[in-house]
C-alpha cells in the first residue's frame, strides 16, 4: 500500500510514522535540504541539493513545485499548496536533486511578511516518491533584496570519544569520524560525537522590517542529528554546547550491521551543509 507522508522542512526534522524520535532514521525520509547558493536575486539561480535517504535501498524521484498561494508567517508553504492544492496553485519548476532552480521575478511584496530575520521567501513545495512509498515536503529559496548575502555554514568534522557503556564517564571528543573507517561500537554503548562548523560560519547580518529599528545580529547556528540505530542524548546540538550522546540501547540492529549517522548544520537565514558518517555494530 503507497503510503504519503507530509514533512515541512521549516522544521527540518523530517517525519516518522510510528512512535520512534524524527532523529531516527527509517524508510523513506527527507532530511534536510541545502540551497547553493542560499540567497539569491530575481533571475540568478541557485543549486538545491536534498538529503534524502529510503534505508530499504529504493530509488528516490524527487519532482517540484512553485506554490503560487502566499504562505502565512513562519510557514515554508502555504496549507492549500499541500491539502488542498488547485491546479493554478502549483507550478512544475523541474525533477531531480541537485536541481537547479531561478529566481523568480518575486518582489517583497508578492511574500507576505518577512521571518524574524527580515527575510523573504519563495515557497516550494517537493514530492519524495520510491513507488511504494511517498512523502511531500516544503522548503524556502531566500530573495535577495539588498546587502550582503548569506553563506551556508560549512560544517568540518564530526569527532568522538571511545565507545563506553551506556551512563559511564564519556571523554572528550578528539579523534575525528572517519567516512572511509567505520567506528566500532557494541550494543549497550555510547559514543559522545562533537560537530563542527569552519570558523566566522556564524554570520553578522542587519534585520530591516518596516516600522522597526534596525538590528545588526550574529547568527544562531545549530546541528541536527540523525542516525539508523540507538538514540541520541541531544537531537539538537549548538556551538555553545555541541556534545551529543549516541546510544546504542535500542533499535539495535545485528551484529556487523553499518549505522548511519548524519549531522545537518543551520543558521537562522535558511543557510544549510550536512556530513555523512558511518558506525558499525560489533
Amino acid at each position: 500500500m503507497r503510503r504519503a507522508r507530509l514533512s515541512l522542512l521549516g522544521l527540518l526534522a523530517g517525519c516518522t510514522a510510528s512512535f520512534d524520535p524524527p532523529s531516527f532514521v527509517a524508510g523513506l525520509r527527507v532530511l534536510a535540504v541545502k540551497a547553493e547558493p542560499p540567497e539569491v536575486a530575481p533571475g540568478e539561480t541557485t543549486t538545491l541539493t536534498v538529503l534524502d535517504v529510503d534505508t530499504d535501498g529504493r530509488a528516490i524521484a524527487i519532482s517540484w513545485f512553485r506554490c503560487l498561494v502566499r504562505p502565512l508567517p513562519g510557514s515554508p508553504v502555504a496549507d492549500d499548496c499541500v491539502t488542498g492544492a488547485q491546479p493554478d496553485d502549483l507550478m512544475s519548476v523541474g525533477a531531480g536533486t541537485p536541481l537547479a532552480f531561478t529566481m523568480p521575478a518575486a518582489t517583497p511584496g508578492d511574500l507576505g511578511l518577512p521571518d524574524s530575520t527580515g527575510g523573504y521567501f519563495v515557497p516550494l513545495l517537493a514530492h519524495a516518491d520510491t513507488g511504494a512509498d511517498a512523502l511531500t515536503f516544503g522548503y524556502r529559496v531566500r530573495l535577495a533584496t539588498g546587502g550582503p548575502r548569506n553563506h551556508n555554514p560549512p560544517l568540518v568534522s564530526v569527532a568522538h570519544d571511545a565507545p563506553h557503556p551506556v551512563g559511564a564517564a564519556a571523554g572528550t571528543p578528539g579523534e575525528p569520524l572517519d567516512e572511509s573507517a567505520p567506528l566500532a561500537i557494541a550494543a549497550g554503548q555510547e559514543v559522545t560525537l562533537r560537530a563542527a562548523f569552519a570558523d566566522d560560519s556564524a554570520e553578522t547580518y542587519d534585520v530591516v522590517i518596516a516600522g522597526a529599528p534596525t538590528r545588526t545580529v550574529t547568527e544562531v547556528l545549530s546541528f541536527a542529528w540523525f542516525a539508523t540505530a540507538g538514540s541520541f542524548s541531544e537531537d539538537v546540538t549548538s556551538p555553545d554546547r555541541p556534545d551529543t550522546k549516541l546510544k546504542l540501547d535500542k533499535r539495535v540492529p545485528p551484529s556487523g550491521t553499518t549505522v548511519d549517522l548524519w549531522v545537518v548544520g543551520r543558521d537562522e537565514r535558511g543557510g544549510t551543509d550536512f556530513l555523512h558518517r558511518t558506525l558499525v555494530v560489533q
